[in-house]
């Protein structure tokens, strides 16, 4: 199945098992954004949802996996990769 995803949500929202695109950050909160810059989560990465229950989610970078605040969660933007593959 072809799951074509082109909206932009808050990360808080991103479904696990699923593969999104950082698309922006809300500008407040130089601090928070410079640290996930740090980590490689920039405008245009593409990483993994691993667990998201509404509380912390953790996400997969190149290989690495961080927990994320739902409060920072819902001041970053993503999208769904394009032409995503299900089994």
């Amino acid at each position: 199945m072809v799951y074509i995803m082109s909206r932009v949500i808050p990360l808080f929202y991103a479904e696990p098992g699923r593969k999104y695109k950082v698309i922006s950050f809300v500008r407040k909160g130089f601090g928070w954004r410079r640290r996930l810059e740090e980590i490689g989560f920039v405008p245009g990465q593409v990483f993994e949802v691993v667990f998201n229950n509404r509380g912390y989610i953790v996400v997969e970078i190149r290989g690495s996996r961080f927990g994320i605040s739902p409060g920072i969660a819902r001041k970053i933007f993503i999208e769904g990769v394009n032409s995503e593959i299900r089994a």
